[in-house]
């Protein structure tokens, strides 16, 4: 399937190649080995013991003991590999490997064009036993599916051009069957983000959120945001919009910042696009509960009427939703709608020369600047009422000790006072 979405049969064995080789270097690094499959070793030779174990950190869940050599083994002092099923992926935090193990002489004939969709399927077998330790233990892989948010950051900053030496390793944790569950962190830090660089990263990393998904497994927000900036960088926007639309990304508030921070990043002319990504990352916070983000960032962009109606429809939903909650003057106060009202209305000069030309102008950007403010009168009045009413002490509002007039966005003096007795401000002389 990946082969007949694009990629060539060879460029798609070469990544698997490589893709198998910086994990066993991973590995390496990390003082782990890979054990034996069930592929019995070629005929006139003896498969050879890997060396003695090095004691492996206390994991969180006991891993289960090997199992008996087999009675047409060679003896040895030495305890032989456990076999593992073919659909397994064996590894376990132990010893360096063997280059004649079979499973490296697997990945060696996937590298010159055979075998690469069960290559493909072993590395894809441990989501299957990550969902069973999920079903069973779930509090086993909470503290360690997550990636701390600095670090999360740094990836997202970073070009994704050099492996992270200090990343932190999952504890080992086996499945039901008594496999090692890859966590999503190791694959990130050792194998998806130091292979960003390369356009053939992408089939691979939707393959694997794909099957995650499949499986319900939690996705890490990690993965999805690497998917998000290597597509954006070797497929361009338009791919990008279209794997979001098809929710193969999980939703997560870190993928939706980073998706409101690469619209922010798009040239000029890709206008459409940075609206449909700044929309996509909204829905994405609101299904995930996050209704006072989705407010602010609205405010940030200068929609004051966008975020003023999801305040508006907040009241009329039940009492538990979780929008009730969060959707108040008190964590919502009203400067910040002033201030998106402010930014909007600076906007409207712009926004009013595209659409009519210089004819009339001036006449229709006043008349829209005071509906603006208007608008956020009677607003205010029903969110925040004691906000834009004068106190009989200072003779000021709330609001006009917070924030400052812009006289400059009314010319007019008429205008200008009309709009600050409006919101509590004192008026000038000159203005009266």
């Amino acid at each position: 399937e990946l082969v007949e979405g694009g990629s060539s049969r060879e460029e798609f064995d070469q990544y698997l190649s490589v893709l198998a080789s910086s994990y066993v270097d991973a590995l390496k690094a990390t003082g782990r080995h890979l054990l034996s499959t069930s592929r019995a070793p070629p005929s006139g030779k003896k498969s050879t013991p890997p060396p003695p174990p090095s004691p492996p950190p206390a994991p969180r869940l006991k891993a289960a003991p090997p199992p008996p050599p087999s009675s047409s083994a060679p003896s040895s002092t030495a305890e032989e590999a456990p076999t593992l099923p073919a659909d397994g992926v064996e590894a376990v935090a132990a010893a360096v490997p063997t280059a004649s193990s079979p499973i490296s002489q697997f990945f060696a004939e996937a590298s010159v064009g055979q075998q690469s969709s069960q290559v493909l399927t072993k590395a894809l077998a441990s989501v299957e036993d990550q969902a069973s330790l999920r079903t069973r233990r779930p509090e086993l892989l909470d503290d360690h599916e997550h990636l701390p948010p600095d670090a999360l950051l740094a990836s997202l900053i970073d070009s994704f051009t050099t492996t992270p030496k200090s990343a932190p390793t999952t504890p080992s944790l086996r499945s039901s069957r008594g496999l090692l569950v890859i966590a999503q962190r190791d694959l990130f830090s050792f194998v998806f983000a130091p292979s960003a660089d390369r356009p053939s990263v992408i089939p691979a990393l939707l393959t694997y959120l794909t099957a995650l998904r499949r499986l319900r497994v939690p996705i890490i927000p990690a993965l999805s945001c690497l998917a998000a900036t290597v597509l954006l960088k070797h497929s361009g926007s338009g791919e990008l919009i279209q794997i979001l639309q098809f929710k193969v990304l999980s939703d997560s508030v870190p993928l939706a910042e980073a998706l409101l921070r690469i619209a922010g990043e798009l040239p000029g002319d890709s206008r459409r696009h940075s609206d449909m990504l700044v929309q996509l990352s909204l829905d994405m916070l609101w299904r995930l509960k996050q209704a006072r983000t989705v407010v602010q960032m609205l405010l940030q962009r200068g929609l004051y009427y966008e975020a003023s109606k999801l305040c508006i429809r907040a009241k009329e939903l039940p009492r538990d939703h979780p929008a009730v909650a969060e959707l108040v003057p008190r964590l919502l106060p009203a400067h910040l709608f002033f201030t998106a009202a402010v930014l909007l209305a600076r906007k409207t000069s712009e926004a009013v020369a595209n659409e009519r030309g210089s004819e009339n102008s001036a006449e229709v950007v006043a008349g829209r600047k005071r509906a603006i403010f208007i608008h956020l009168h009677h607003f205010l009045s029903a969110w925040e009422a004691l906000a834009v009413r004068k106190s009989s002490v200072s003779q000021a509002s709330r609001l006009a000790e917070t924030v400052s007039f812009p006289d400059d966005i009314f010319p007019e003096p008429s205008t200008l006072s009309e709009m600050r007795k409006l919101f509590g401000f004192q008026v000038h002389d000159a203005a009266a």
